[in-house]
């Protein structure tokens, strides 16, 4: 009788791995990436950041803010109302005619060196009801673009596609010469982009004085202001800028004054001061002034 015998091989002892020290290295590494990662988007750093923040601004002596420069602020409603209706008027109505009847105000009446609008964005839109010049409801703005193209700025929000910049064309309101098809007043020159990019915390942290924006009219790159450069440079206040960094608070201590469009344009038509409804030319006397 046969026996067939099985054959048994010897058993392997388990093996341990000990990491070597580039293995620990590694490791730790890759452990306190993942923890800095993580408090770096978590609220809890964000907050002791915000804390300090705070203390910082808080801890500084602000100087008064640049007489020069103020807002007229449009915010919808009157400051104070004397109506016995209970309906009062709005502060400002947002009609292209009345934006270019403030520009004379302040340009002309009070004697603003520089002025940047901050149209609505409803203004990108062309308005031409018909083929009369009176038809033509963005031919207020664009006559005042004429006129004051070296004082007044045109604060244009920018939009991404596709990973790209891109501005829009105030085509409508730039002056055109239909004879030899070039702008009388080149866009670059009166639109300046709005940059407004803060981070978690509320705080803007970085300011672009110039940037390449492709044209939404023509797909073209171009390189473009920013509105506060464009601003300052036709105020002549570019050269005054101090070389360390500037700082805006928009509420408390040293922010800019604010006046009540109400001051600047009377809300009743009927007033001769009104600029409702009328295409022609107190905020106290400054040199940039700028319509929010």
């Amino acid at each position: 009788m046969n026996r067939s015998s099985e054959s048994t091989s010897p058993a392997v002892p388990p093996q341990t791995i000990i990491p070597t020290p580039l293995g620990w290295g590694l490791l730790w590494g890759t452990t306190w990436a993942l923890v800095l990662w993580v408090l770096s988007n978590g609220i809890i750093l964000l907050e002791l950041e915000s804390a300090v923040q705070r203390r910082i601004w808080r801890s500084r002596h602000w100087k008064e803010a640049a007489a020069e420069i103020v807002i007229v602020g449009i915010d919808g409603q009157l400051e104070t109302s004397n109506s016995s209706s209970g309906t009062a008027p709005p502060d400002f109505s947002l009609e292209r005619v009345n934006y270019a009847a403030l520009t004379r105000r302040l340009l002309e009446d009070a004697g603003a060196n520089a002025v940047v609008l901050n149209l609505p964005g409803t203004f990108v839109v062309p308005q031409l009801r018909g083929n009369d010049d009176e038809d033509d409801l963005d031919a207020p703005l664009r006559r005042a673009l004429a006129v004051y193209a070296d004082r007044l700025v045109l604060a244009t929000r920018t939009s991404e596609s596709f990973g790209r910049e891109e501005i829009p064309i105030y085509n409508h309101f730039l002056p055109f010469d239909s004879v030899s098809l070039r702008d009388i007043v080149p866009p670059e020159s009166v639109q300046g982009f709005v940059q407004f990019d803060p981070d978690r915390t509320g705080i803007q942290r970085e300011l672009v004085f110039a940037q390449r924006l492709v044209r939404q009219d023509s797909g073209r790159l171009q390189e473009f202001q920013s509105v506060e450069r464009l601003a300052l440079s036709k105020a002549n206040l570019l050269q005054s800028l101090p070389s360390n960094p500037v700082f805006y608070k928009p509420t408390g201590p040293g922010s800019l004054p604010i006046i009540p469009i109400e001051q600047v344009c009377p809300p009743l038509p009927q007033l001769s001061q009104s600029c409702l409804g009328t295409d022609s030319a107190v905020v106290r006397g400054g040199t940039l002034a700028r319509s929010e």
